[in-house]
């Protein structure tokens, strides 16, 4: 790396092919993304080279929304250097460049490493965690040198990253932006994790009463069920028979439209008409989004005049929606905001003090809706699978007592998820004024800290 006086970097700024770069600092230096870091590939894996056990092969789709079921496994020789270990920096250099040609921590244990992916390793100089918010900085110009080649699919290639400028601070700078970054990102993390206890407890409260009877069990039993005595008593003491086996005298099996006011799925605005998506005003979600289990924000909006001339309709906070196509289907969610959908998703609209029981009862039969969906070239799930679920329904009074006593935990879960919104805003808000050296580190700590 090499130093550059004013004139020389005034020069470079303007021409500069990432065209961020404002007032750089003289004492940072110029370099390209390939002088960084070593850039190792991984493995071209063929099809035929998976099998039922070994390690994981990771792909883009794991990195993006984590290790499922569906992820591929590999049981034969590999080099160490496709070996991935924990805290390994990602860069998915290859794919569609508005889901792709991004960067990730591995976080979890050792699997192998799949192509289009590069493991980047800092050189000399370098902080890791600054090399990570670098190249969050300069994901637009990736995106932006992919759609350069005019292909359907994004590249960045060693050429590109060779080409590539960026101006890199001391290490000690590096450090402090990292810092101040990763803290905000540290803190969404937690949150992230304290949102999944959060919803494990009302899970296990959940199964307990509506799964495995333990109340009823303890009763029958002459045992003490460990609940309160108003709680206590709104349970029966012995089992009657079902069609489905026996079940606490007094519930019944229904399907899930029982526990609804209404169902229906939600549509997508003509695309060719710009006034039917600006100016965006209505949250709309997509199913790819259903994925995240309780949804606060959508990434697209619509405008009111294409939710007027479109299928689409306003679901309530506490609706469950369903994923019905493709990848995604069978996925499930709960809505914390008023918002609307595309075609791809169902609303559940549940009844008063139904909500978390309905969630509940709908993502415990996620295998069973997934194998229930048809369709030769993609997966399909239609409303009317939807609507004639299994669901086990207890008497009005246990159901509203279990509302009352989960719903704590997901106005935490949602806080929770409130605060991670507006730390994600800070963070995208820092990251280029920091990255770019518009603004300085000890300009912003004490700012941080009277506001975070």
């Amino acid at each position: 790396m090499r130093k550059f006086s004013e004139q020389q970097r005034q020069d470079v700024d303007v021409g500069d092919p990432l065209g961020r770069w404002i007032q750089m600092p003289l004492n940072w230096n110029k370099t390209t993304l390939w002088e960084l870091a070593k850039y190792v590939n991984g493995r071209a894996f063929k099809p035929t080279d998976f099998s039922e056990t070994g390690l994981q092969v990771i792909k883009i789709t794991e990195l993006k929304h984590g290790i499922s079921k569906d992820t591929a496994l590999y049981d034969g020789k590999y080099e160490e250097k496709h070996l991935l270990q924990r805290d390994d920096l990602l860069f998915a250099w290859s794919g569609n460049p508005e889901t792709s040609l991004d960067v990730f921590w591995w976080r979890d244990g050792r699997a192998l490493l799949n192509q289009h992916i590069f493991r980047v390793i800092p050189q000399g100089g370098v902080d890791k965690k600054y090399l990570f918010y670098l190249f969050k900085f300069l994901r637009p110009t990736f995106i932006r040198t992919a759609r350069d080649k005019a292909t359907s699919m994004g590249h960045v290639k060693v050429s590109d990253l060779k080409r590539l400028v960026a101006f890199i601070p001391p290490i000690g700078k590096q450090q402090g932006i990292a810092d101040i970054l990763s803290g905000l990102d540290d803190k969404i993390e937690l949150n992230r994790r304290m949102n999944e206890t959060l919803e494990a407890m009302a899970r296990v409260i959940f199964k307990s009463w509506f799964v495995d009877f333990d109340p009823v069990r303890a009763i029958a039993e002459g045992l003490n069920p460990g609940l309160d005595a108003e709680t206590t008593a709104l349970f029966p003491n012995y089992f009657g028979e079902s069609r489905l086996g026996k079940i606490p005298d007094g519930w019944r099996w229904a399907t899930v439209k029982e526990c609804c006011k209404r169902i229906e799925n939600g549509g997508t605005p003509s695309r060719s008409k710009a006034e039917y998506w600006s100016p965006p005003r209505i949250p709309w979600l997509t199913s790819a989004e259903v994925r995240k289990g309780m949804v606060l924000t959508t990434e697209n909006q619509i405008s009111e005049e294409g939710f007027r001339h479109s299928s689409a309709k306003t679901w309530p906070p506490g609706t469950t929606v369903v994923a019905l196509y493709g990848a995604t289907a069978g996925q499930v969610c709960m809505i914390a905001s008023e918002l609307c959908s595309n075609q791809a998703c169902c609303g559940l609209v549940p009844l008063e003090y139904m909500d978390f029981y309905v969630y509940f009862w709908v993502t415990s039969s996620i295998e069973d809706l997934q194998r229930q969906a048809r369709g030769s070239a993609q997966q399909n799930l239609s409303q009317q699978i939807v609507s004639e679920l299994p669901v086990l329904i207890a008497t009005p009074n246990v159901c509203k007592r279990f509302h009352t006593l989960v719903h704590p935990l997901f106005t935490k879960w949602i806080n929770n998820l409130t605060e991670s919104v507006t730390l994600t805003a800070i963070r995208d808000a820092l990251l280029p004024k920091l990255i770019s050296g518009e603004i300085r580190v000890k300009h912003i700590e004490g700012l941080l800290e009277r506001s975070v």
